[in-house]
């Protein structure tokens, strides 16, 4: 099995992850109502899974647009595809004579709607975090760590939400959610497993990516026969008890009443009317009597209020418009090509202060060269270079003058963003 294989079969487990996760929500809240029809909540986890469709095209999106715009218009695509998939099978919930089935579907399509935004906001974020990681490189930054996102990759913490749920549902006497929790559960403990010895093999492999005659193919064929046979062992054990749930025991916390005794004398207290307090109405008349007119606020301290006004409204629209173009500067620039971090000849405000933060000289130095760079491709060539062009091919396209040395320009710049 080759890199790009199990790459691709990591891509997929990111896919399903949170699609096993985020379908059973509703259903874990609607089981412990009082009133409740237990059929449906086949019908809500079914409905729930078409996050899956929002999760591929959201986190195949991240990986190959390159501009914000496009990303947004992708993952609307996603949550529109999602959505109608969900209305569409939980039209079966409106076969059952339930009072609120119409309502429980429209609460759905609201939930799976909310889902679809945090599936789409977790990708967004991983992609956000490629541009702070290639800048903490190109700052050298050491204290930089990365942050996985909460649907990004699967986690066997994830089990404690399955756990959660089977307990509710033998509390709450459901059958259908204990088996629901118990095989989704089941289901995803295989795949976290699966993707957690996946990682592990990639980032080993990736270590000793410099060394020679070292057979990566066998050690991944290897592996992960190793590890489809214990899962297949695992499998088995959930499928011992999937079989043993008939003898499962259940309890009603919905039914318990507190038992409460009180006696003759409490009722009488508790029932006995409350004695009013009466207030004079002259001490309100004789206290606003006292009190004087008040006084008209001057003219120029409502033209300083405008002001001021008017000052934090453009501060604060500045700083969303910078934000934003912040924003759409780093989804830019996050993807990478073939490993090598693409860079963007168009500075924005955080290169621009980021040398006057930093304590090392030779930091600075790189930091003036790579600015030097930029603005002499700028000035010099009139097409905007491609993401995948490298420093050859963007100089070849550029008209520069002979009084500049291209031999130098080249060689410093490829000495400070590869290294000597």
């Amino acid at each position: 099995m080759t890199g790009k294989q199990v790459r691709r079969l990591m891509f997929v487990l990111e896919c399903i992850h949170p699609a096993l996760i985020l379908p059973l929500i509703l259903p874990g809240i609607y089981m412990c109502l009082k009133i409740r029809e237990d059929r449906l909540l086949i019908w809500m986890a079914a409905a729930g899974f078409s996050v899956v469709i929002c999760s591929v095209v959201c986190k195949a999106a991240v990986c190959r647009v390159r501009t914000l715009s496009l990303y947004l218009l992708a993952s609307l695509g996603g949550i529109l595809l999602s959505l109608l998939t969900a209305w569409q099978v939980s039209a079966g919930m409106t076969a059952y004579i339930t009072p609120h089935a119409q309502i429980l579907r429209k609460v759905l399509l609201a939930v799976t709607a909310l889902e679809c935004l945090l599936t789409a906001g977790d990708a967004f974020h991983a992609r956000m975090r490629e541009d702070s990681r290639r800048k903490a490189i190109l700052n050298n930054d050491i204290e930089w760590a990365e942050t996985a996102g909460l649907l990004e990759k699967p986690a066997l913490w994830f089990l404690l939400l399955f756990v959660l749920l089977y307990m509710g549902a033998r509390w709450t006497a459901c059958p259908v959610m204990c088996s629901l929790a118990l095989g989704a559960g089941i289901l995803y403990m295989l795949l976290a497993l699966l993707y957690g010895y996946l990682e592990g093999t990639e980032m080993c492999l990736n270590d000793v990516k410099e060394l020679s005659h070292v057979p990566a193919g066998k050690v991944r064929k290897i592996g992960l026969g190793m590890a489809l046979l214990i899962l297949m062992l695992l499998a088995g054990m959930g499928g011992i008890s999937v079989l043993l749930s008939p003898f499962r025991t259940y309890h009603d916390i919905r039914q318990w009443e507190p038992k409460v005794t009180l006696t003759e004398q409490e009722i009488e207290q508790f029932y006995a009317p409350m004695e009013s307090v009466h207030f004079p109405m002259e001490a309100f008349l004789d206290e606003e009597a006292d009190q004087s007119p008040p006084r008209p606020v001057p003219v120029w301290v409502k033209a300083a209020l405008w002001i001021l006004a008017a000052v934090i409204a453009v501060l604060i629209l500045r700083g969303l418009f910078s934000a934003v173009r912040r924003i759409f500067i780093g989804f830019r620039e996050g993807l990478e090509e073939n490993g090598d971090i693409a860079e963007s000849l168009y500075e924005d405000e955080t290169e621009k202060t980021v040398s006057s933060s930093l304590r090392n000289r030779q930091n600075l130095v790189k930091n003036r060269i790579r600015r030097n760079y930029i603005r002499t491709i700028r000035r010099y060539r009139k097409t905007t270079p491609s993401a995948h062009e490298t420093p050859a091919e963007i100089e070849a396209q550029a008209a520069f003058p002979e009084r500049i040395d291209k031999e130098t320009l080249h060689r410093t710049y490829e000495q400070t963003r590869y290294g000597p």
